[in-house]
């Protein structure tokens, strides 16, 4: 595996595979760079009302093109679904 600034690099297989690295298992431990969800966002956001749209979220700073703001999580409608052999 490949460490980069302290951290996973490009060879990092999780990172590959779009999964993120745990402190346990990755040979990096706590100084992992595959670990956005894990360590939050460090952006200033706000939410802001957009009308018949809902609520949007805006950044209150700078942010560089390809930087981790956050990440989206809708808690809308759930359904329940079960299937049968019938």
């Amino acid at each position: 595996m490949e460490h980069a600034q302290g951290g996973c690099g490009d060879g990092c297989m999780n990172r590959a595979m779009r999964y993120e690295c745990t402190q346990e298992t990755c040979p990096c431990g706590a100084e992992c760079s595959n670990r956005r969800l894990q360590m939050g966002s460090t952006v200033a956001t706000a939410v802001i009302d957009c009308g018949r749209k809902g609520v949007g979220v805006i950044v209150l700073e700078d942010v560089d093109i390809g930087r981790f703001i956050g990440e989206y999580l809708y808690r809308g409608n759930f359904y329940m679904l079960q299937l049968s052999h019938d």
